[in-house]
């Protein structure tokens, strides 16, 4: 039975992935990323650390393609040119940026220097979503917010960078508890996964959190990856608009207020393997927002409204152009280079790692019966359960004394007094 669910798997697979990436798909990727390191390469003095972070990743991945002996080898002269020539062009940017960042936010510097000063990894063998995972509701914002914010966020991934050489990992449960606080949006949800691509990447916090994780009663930090990205997925699917014309050719959009956090969905679960994210046409809504000068821009000011920024800290460049906006653009894009190439030139690799993945996931079902469960912390829904006790006490009032109310007027048996 598990056999023929793989051979049937493979078959859905190959099918998905019938006619993307061509030579030309994969020409317009990285031209759209020599163009963001050249807007990089002249202001990379004015960027945030949350700007240079792309930077850092356009360059990891680079690296990643480059030191893949098997796939590099498949690729034509040409290309494997041009992926050089960009990765030197990443150097000289990155060294005045992260100069740039320890003198302009020195704080934020010694809390998260790692990100742009050390290698960028990721493991990113092929993975799948699960629509039976799926959340059957979300929190809105302002509860997700709440739950998981920037305060929370930066000092949870900063406690497992300092952990960076020390023998015990600093990560607490009340960051675990926070991480692991399902039905979240928006960049809560994207960064409760950072926190936890970030952990799993030092042995000492993987171990550690991988305790957490089972005693939370989660199969592995894969399995937990594997819910999340499959809401980041629903979530993505939200936010693109399809509209079709007479002749029937679908045209999809993505409102600008919404670029941001559309480019991290494209970035964070691809990165570690999920690449049913990065699907063909969401190439062209990256490239129409791109500006000739490489960068990503927001329209008008009222589009930097706090719901759709919170809680990630945007830099502008003095053309207008928006660091973080086209950091995550830069990330977004790095992800759909590393799977095009891997889809093109190693196709085989590809479904193989994905049907490995379907069997891991058959064993976590097998083990724990795994179903999403909605475990939020009684914080977030403490006023939601006062406002909802009170309203019931009221109807529960009003019916006792309408029917005490309507016996009175009907029955000489009772005299109403009140």
């Amino acid at each position: 039975m598990r056999i023929g669910l793989c051979f049937l798997y493979l078959a859905l697979i190959s099918s998905n992935l019938a006619g993307f990436p061509t030579s030309n798909d994969i020409s317009d990727i990285l031209h759209a990323l020599e163009k963001i390191v050249s807007f990089y390469t002249s202001s990379a003095g004015e960027s945030n650390l949350d700007g240079l972070y792309g930077l850092k990743v356009v360059e990891g991945v680079l690296k990643e393609l480059i030191n893949n002996s098997f796939l590099f080898s498949l690729l034509q002269d040409d290309l494997k040119q041009r992926l050089q020539l960009l990765l030197l062009s990443c150097r000289q940017p990155l060294l005045v940026g992260i100069k740039a960042v320890e003198k302009n936010d020195p704080a934020q510097y010694k809390n998260l220097k790692a990100l742009i000063t050390e290698d960028y990894t990721a493991n990113n063998i092929p993975r799948n979503i699960k629509k039976e995972l799926k959340w059957p509701f979300v929190l809105n914002l302002k509860d997700s917010f709440e739950a998981f914010d920037e305060a929370t966020s930066d000092g949870c991934i900063g406690d497992v960078i300092r952990s960076r050489g020390a023998s015990e990992c600093a990560l607490s449960k009340s960051c675990a508890k926070a991480a692991t606080t399902q039905n979240l949006q928006s960049y809560p949800l994207t960064h409760q996964l950072l926190f936890s691509i970030e952990a799993e990447k030092l042995p000492q916090c993987a171990a550690k959190w991988d305790e957490m994780l089972i005693d939370m009663g989660y199969y592995s930090n894969v399995e937990f990856q594997r819910i999340w990205c499959t809401n980041s997925y629903y979530e993505v699917q939200g936010l693109v608009k399809v509209r079709e014309n007479e002749d029937g050719v679908k045209h999809y959009s993505v409102d600008t207020a919404h670029l941001d956090i559309f480019f991290e969905h494209l970035y964070v679960c691809p990165s570690i393997g999920f690449y049913e994210l990065l699907k063909e046409e969401y190439l062209p809504i990256i490239y129409r927002a791109q500006d000739d000068s490489g960068c990503y821009k927001l329209k008008t000011s009222a589009e930097l409204s706090p719901a759709a920024r919170k809680p990630l800290v945007e830099a502008e460049a003095k053309d207008g152009c928006m660091f973080h906006l086209t950091a995550v653009a830069a990330t977004a894009l790095s992800s759909y280079l590393r799977y095009s190439l891997h889809l093109k030139y190693a196709p085989d690799k590809l479904n193989t790692d994905l049907i490995n993945d379907h069997k891991h996931y058959l064993e976590a079902v097998e083990v724990l019966k795994l179903k999403p469960r909605s475990r939020i912390s009684y914080s977030i829904y403490k006023n939601h359960y006062i406002i909802f006790v009170v309203v019931n006490v009221i109807f529960f009032i009003l019916f006792f004394y309408r029917k005490k109310l309507f016996i009175c007027r009907t029955s000489r048996k009772y005299t109403c007094w009140w």
